[in-house]
Protein backbone atom coordinates (compact mmCIF):
# COMPACT_ATOMS: atom_id res chain seq x y z
CA UNK A 1 0.00 0.00 0.00
CA UNK A 2 1.06 3.23 -0.77
CA UNK A 3 1.49 6.06 1.41
CA UNK A 4 -1.32 8.31 0.07
CA UNK A 5 -1.00 12.20 0.12
CA UNK A 6 -3.23 14.57 1.90
CA UNK A 7 -4.15 17.62 0.09
CA UNK A 8 -0.79 20.09 0.15
CA UNK A 9 -1.97 23.30 0.15
CA UNK A 10 -5.34 23.22 -0.87
CA UNK A 11 -7.20 25.84 0.51
CA UNK A 12 -10.15 24.86 3.27
CA UNK A 13 -12.70 27.00 1.19
CA UNK A 14 -11.80 24.39 -1.81
CA UNK A 15 -11.84 21.56 0.50
CA UNK A 16 -15.62 22.34 1.89
CA UNK A 17 -16.87 22.82 -1.49
CA UNK A 18 -16.60 19.55 -2.14
CA UNK A 19 -17.76 18.35 0.85
CA UNK A 20 -21.06 20.22 0.04
CA UNK A 21 -20.88 18.31 -3.32
CA UNK A 22 -20.84 15.03 -1.31
CA UNK A 23 -23.90 16.10 0.74
CA UNK A 24 -25.93 16.72 -1.88
CA UNK A 25 -25.52 13.63 -3.60
CA UNK A 26 -26.49 11.76 -0.55
CA UNK A 27 -29.25 13.73 -0.58
CA UNK A 28 -30.47 12.32 -3.22
CA UNK A 29 -29.48 8.96 -2.94
CA UNK A 30 -31.14 8.56 0.08
CA UNK A 31 -34.11 10.37 -1.30
CA UNK A 32 -34.29 7.66 -4.21
CA UNK A 33 -33.92 4.81 -1.75
CA UNK A 34 -36.87 6.45 0.68
CA UNK A 35 -39.26 5.99 -2.99
CA UNK A 36 -38.20 2.60 -3.23
CA UNK A 37 -39.47 1.74 0.34
CA UNK A 38 -36.71 1.89 3.08
CA UNK A 39 -37.96 1.76 6.52
CA UNK A 40 -38.18 4.95 8.83
CA UNK A 41 -34.71 4.88 10.34
CA UNK A 42 -33.27 5.80 7.56
CA UNK A 43 -34.92 8.75 6.79
CA UNK A 44 -32.63 10.49 9.78
CA UNK A 45 -30.22 10.63 7.50
CA UNK A 46 -31.04 13.27 5.23
CA UNK A 47 -32.19 15.08 8.68
CA UNK A 48 -28.68 14.85 10.09
CA UNK A 49 -26.71 15.07 7.09
CA UNK A 50 -27.68 19.00 7.27
CA UNK A 51 -25.06 19.60 10.59
CA UNK A 52 -22.45 18.68 7.80
CA UNK A 53 -23.01 22.20 6.39
CA UNK A 54 -22.76 23.33 10.11
CA UNK A 55 -19.83 21.90 10.50
CA UNK A 56 -18.08 23.48 7.67
CA UNK A 57 -19.01 26.85 8.58
CA UNK A 58 -17.79 26.53 11.96
CA UNK A 59 -14.47 25.17 10.31
CA UNK A 60 -14.15 28.24 8.34
CA UNK A 61 -15.21 30.48 11.47
CA UNK A 62 -12.47 28.74 13.35
CA UNK A 63 -9.62 28.80 10.67
CA UNK A 64 -10.81 32.36 10.37
CA UNK A 65 -9.68 33.14 13.78
CA UNK A 66 -6.50 31.14 13.97
CA UNK A 67 -5.01 32.97 11.04
CA UNK A 68 -4.44 35.61 13.65
CA UNK A 69 -1.38 36.20 15.17
CA UNK A 70 -1.47 36.14 19.33
CA UNK A 71 1.10 38.03 21.53
CA UNK A 72 0.92 36.60 24.95
CA UNK A 73 3.57 37.23 27.44
CA UNK A 74 5.96 38.40 24.58
CA UNK A 75 5.81 35.52 22.38
CA UNK A 76 4.18 35.68 19.31
CA UNK A 77 2.35 32.76 18.15
CA UNK A 78 -0.28 31.12 15.72
CA UNK A 79 -2.05 28.01 15.82
CA UNK A 80 -2.71 26.18 12.21
CA UNK A 81 -4.32 23.18 11.95
CA UNK A 82 -3.39 20.47 9.49
CA UNK A 83 -4.55 17.01 7.80
CA UNK A 84 -2.82 13.72 9.93
CA UNK A 85 -2.22 12.62 6.03
CA UNK A 86 -4.29 9.04 6.07
CA UNK A 87 -7.48 8.41 8.17
CA UNK A 88 -8.67 4.75 8.15
CA UNK A 89 -13.18 5.20 8.30
CA UNK A 90 -15.03 2.88 9.04
CA UNK A 91 -18.69 2.93 10.42
CA UNK A 92 -21.38 0.69 11.44
CA UNK A 93 -23.69 -1.49 9.39
CA UNK A 94 -26.94 -0.75 11.49
CA UNK A 95 -26.46 2.96 10.42
CA UNK A 96 -24.37 2.47 7.37
CA UNK A 97 -24.59 5.98 5.75
CA UNK A 98 -25.08 8.23 8.75
CA UNK A 99 -22.45 6.78 11.69
CA UNK A 100 -19.94 6.38 9.01
CA UNK A 101 -19.96 10.11 7.48
CA UNK A 102 -19.43 11.27 11.27
CA UNK A 103 -15.57 9.70 10.33
CA UNK A 104 -15.57 10.50 6.64
CA UNK A 105 -16.33 14.01 6.52
CA UNK A 106 -14.52 15.49 9.59
CA UNK A 107 -11.46 13.62 7.71
CA UNK A 108 -12.10 14.54 4.18
CA UNK A 109 -12.69 18.57 5.60
CA UNK A 110 -9.29 18.82 7.46
CA UNK A 111 -7.78 17.57 4.25
CA UNK A 112 -6.64 14.13 4.94
CA UNK A 113 -6.60 11.49 2.65
CA UNK A 114 -9.24 8.80 3.32
CA UNK A 115 -9.13 5.09 3.53
CA UNK A 116 -12.86 3.82 3.73
CA UNK A 117 -14.07 0.81 4.51
CA UNK A 118 -18.00 0.66 3.93
CA UNK A 119 -20.08 -1.70 6.48
CA UNK A 120 -21.02 -4.91 4.77
CA UNK A 121 -24.29 -4.74 5.23
CA UNK A 122 -25.45 -1.61 3.37
CA UNK A 123 -22.71 -1.26 1.12
CA UNK A 124 -25.13 -0.66 -1.73
CA UNK A 125 -26.10 2.51 -0.77
CA UNK A 126 -22.90 4.11 -1.35
CA UNK A 127 -23.04 3.06 -4.65
CA UNK A 128 -24.66 5.84 -6.32
CA UNK A 129 -21.96 8.38 -4.70
CA UNK A 130 -18.71 7.16 -5.96
CA UNK A 131 -18.99 9.33 -8.95
CA UNK A 132 -19.89 12.11 -6.72
CA UNK A 133 -16.47 11.33 -4.56
CA UNK A 134 -14.82 11.23 -8.40
CA UNK A 135 -15.85 14.38 -9.17
CA UNK A 136 -15.27 16.47 -5.64
CA UNK A 137 -11.81 15.21 -4.68
CA UNK A 138 -8.36 14.82 -6.40
CA UNK A 139 -7.52 11.42 -7.48
CA UNK A 140 -6.37 9.15 -4.54
CA UNK A 141 -7.91 11.54 -1.86
CA UNK A 142 -10.80 8.89 -1.10
CA UNK A 143 -9.84 5.45 -1.21
CA UNK A 144 -12.76 2.53 -0.87
CA UNK A 145 -12.23 -1.26 0.11
CA UNK A 146 -14.29 -3.84 0.48
CA UNK A 147 -14.27 -7.03 2.15
CA UNK A 148 -14.48 -9.02 5.55
CA UNK A 149 -13.54 -7.10 7.94
CA UNK A 150 -11.47 -9.54 9.61
CA UNK A 151 -9.32 -9.96 6.18
CA UNK A 152 -9.20 -6.79 4.64
CA UNK A 153 -8.77 -4.21 7.54
CA UNK A 154 -5.76 -6.04 9.33
CA UNK A 155 -3.53 -6.16 6.62
CA UNK A 156 -3.92 -2.67 6.31
CA UNK A 157 -3.44 -1.55 9.93
CA UNK A 158 -0.04 -4.23 9.41
CA UNK A 159 1.38 -2.05 6.72
CA UNK A 160 1.49 0.85 9.27
CA UNK A 161 0.50 3.54 6.51
CA UNK A 162 -2.59 4.55 8.14
CA UNK A 163 -2.41 7.36 10.74
CA UNK A 164 -5.38 8.04 12.18
CA UNK A 165 -7.81 4.88 13.11
CA UNK A 166 -11.85 6.42 12.73
CA UNK A 167 -13.83 3.58 13.86
CA UNK A 168 -17.42 2.85 15.36
CA UNK A 169 -17.83 -0.40 16.58
CA UNK A 170 -17.04 -2.82 19.44
CA UNK A 171 -14.37 -1.70 21.94
CA UNK A 172 -13.00 -5.70 20.94
CA UNK A 173 -12.68 -4.76 17.53
CA UNK A 174 -10.92 -1.30 18.06
CA UNK A 175 -8.53 -3.23 20.24
CA UNK A 176 -7.97 -6.30 17.88
CA UNK A 177 -7.14 -3.57 14.87
CA UNK A 178 -5.00 -1.11 17.08
CA UNK A 179 -2.82 -4.21 18.68
CA UNK A 180 -2.08 -4.54 14.25
CA UNK A 181 -0.48 -1.44 14.17
CA UNK A 182 3.39 -1.46 14.04
CA UNK A 183 3.43 1.49 16.12
CA UNK A 184 0.14 1.35 17.90
CA UNK A 185 1.76 4.23 20.55
CA UNK A 186 2.06 6.51 17.27
CA UNK A 187 -1.32 5.64 15.70
CA UNK A 188 -4.22 8.03 16.76
CA UNK A 189 -7.25 6.80 17.45
CA UNK A 190 -11.44 8.37 17.05
CA UNK A 191 -13.32 5.63 18.02
CA UNK A 192 -17.17 5.47 19.21
CA UNK A 193 -17.78 2.11 20.91
CA UNK A 194 -20.36 0.54 22.16
CA UNK A 195 -22.81 3.53 22.01
CA UNK A 196 -26.22 3.28 22.68
CA UNK A 197 -29.10 5.80 21.99
CA UNK A 198 -31.59 7.11 24.34
CA UNK A 199 -34.58 8.97 23.10
CA UNK A 200 -36.92 11.35 25.65
CA UNK A 201 -40.64 10.81 24.46
CA UNK A 202 -42.94 13.63 25.44
CA UNK A 203 -46.38 12.87 25.83
CA UNK A 204 -47.52 14.68 22.62
CA UNK A 205 -44.56 12.31 20.82
CA UNK A 206 -45.48 10.23 17.60
CA UNK A 207 -46.61 6.91 19.36
CA UNK A 208 -46.75 5.15 16.09
CA UNK A 209 -43.18 6.47 15.15
CA UNK A 210 -41.43 5.75 18.16
CA UNK A 211 -43.02 2.28 17.79
CA UNK A 212 -41.26 1.82 14.39
CA UNK A 213 -38.35 3.61 15.79
CA UNK A 214 -37.24 2.45 19.34
CA UNK A 215 -37.46 -1.29 19.91
CA UNK A 216 -37.52 -1.40 23.60
CA UNK A 217 -39.17 1.52 26.46
CA UNK A 218 -39.12 2.51 29.72
CA UNK A 219 -42.20 3.94 30.62
CA UNK A 220 -41.55 6.41 33.88
CA UNK A 221 -44.11 8.55 35.73
CA UNK A 222 -42.83 10.57 38.58
CA UNK A 223 -39.30 9.56 38.65
CA UNK A 224 -40.25 6.29 39.23
CA UNK A 225 -40.35 3.58 36.08
CA UNK A 226 -43.48 1.92 35.95
CA UNK A 227 -43.22 -0.29 32.34
CA UNK A 228 -39.99 -1.83 30.83
CA UNK A 229 -40.47 -4.07 27.78
CA UNK A 230 -40.55 -4.11 24.08
CA UNK A 231 -42.27 -0.79 22.69
CA UNK A 232 -45.02 -2.50 20.41
CA UNK A 233 -46.13 -4.51 23.49
CA UNK A 234 -46.11 -1.54 25.57
CA UNK A 235 -48.05 0.95 23.00
CA UNK A 236 -50.58 -2.08 23.18
CA UNK A 237 -51.87 -1.72 26.62
CA UNK A 238 -54.18 1.41 26.50
CA UNK A 239 -54.48 0.71 30.05
CA UNK A 240 -51.13 1.44 30.98
CA UNK A 241 -50.64 4.62 28.16
CA UNK A 242 -53.94 5.98 30.24
CA UNK A 243 -52.75 5.79 34.04
CA UNK A 244 -49.61 7.50 33.26
CA UNK A 245 -50.81 10.48 30.66
CA UNK A 246 -50.11 8.87 27.03
CA UNK A 247 -53.16 8.08 25.51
Amino acid sequence: MAHLPPLPGTPLYDRTGGIRGIVEAVKRDVQVLLEAGIDVVSTLNIQHLESVNDTVEALKNLDRTSSRFVIHEGIVGQIRRGPLVTVLCMGPFNYPLNETFTTLIPALIMGNTVVFKPPRMGILLYRPLLEAFRDAFPPGVVNTVYGEGRRVVGPLMASGKIDVLAFIGSAAAADTLKKRHPAPHRLRSVLGLGAKNPAIILPDADLEFLRRLCPRALILDQGETVADGPTAKLLADSGLLERHGLA
